[in-house]
């Protein structure tokens, strides 16, 4: 038997701005412009596993962010009416994080159940292992 729950929040947030120059017909035309990005990622997960015996039911809470900002131009340069000169740059810093933790979530109700039946506690590590009701080892 497995079951799994997720509930994940999502949010973001992004715009542009751009500028450019009003007469297109001119010998230079140009454009500059910024860019900004801010997006969140909250996530838990619920893992219920029972197989073999076993059981486990870590929680995993996951977040991740991300921010990224950019500024940019770009500008054309007209040689002759078919031939045009065209350069531009950009520049962006993006800003990352990521974060893990997890943890037990068996209730009280269910370690007494399990120390009850077994003769012994529980002693779950949920990232790596789960708690065998026949031998317990992990």
């Amino acid at each position: 038997m497995s079951r799994e729950i997720i509930n994940e929040d999502y949010s973001a947030f992004s715009t542009e701005l751009r500028i450019a120059s009003v007469d297109q017909t001119s010998t230079v035309t140009w454009v500059a412009g910024g860019y900004y990005l801010n997006e969140d990622v909250q996530r838990d997960q619920i893992r219920e596993r029972q197989s073999n015996n076993q059981f486990s039911r870590p929680l995993f809470d996951q977040s991740n962010k991300a921010r990224s900002t950019a500024v940019f131009g770009q500008a054309t340069y007209t040689i002759v009416e078919d031939l045009r000169l065209t350069g531009g740059a950009r520049y962006t810093y993006d800003d990352k994080a990521f974060g893990l933790a997890v943890s037990n979530t068996l209730t009280p109700a269910q370690i007494a159940s399990i120390t009850t039946s077994l003769g012994r506690a529980p002693t779950l590590n949920p990232a790596t292992a789960a708690f065998s009701a026949t031998s317990g080892r992990t």
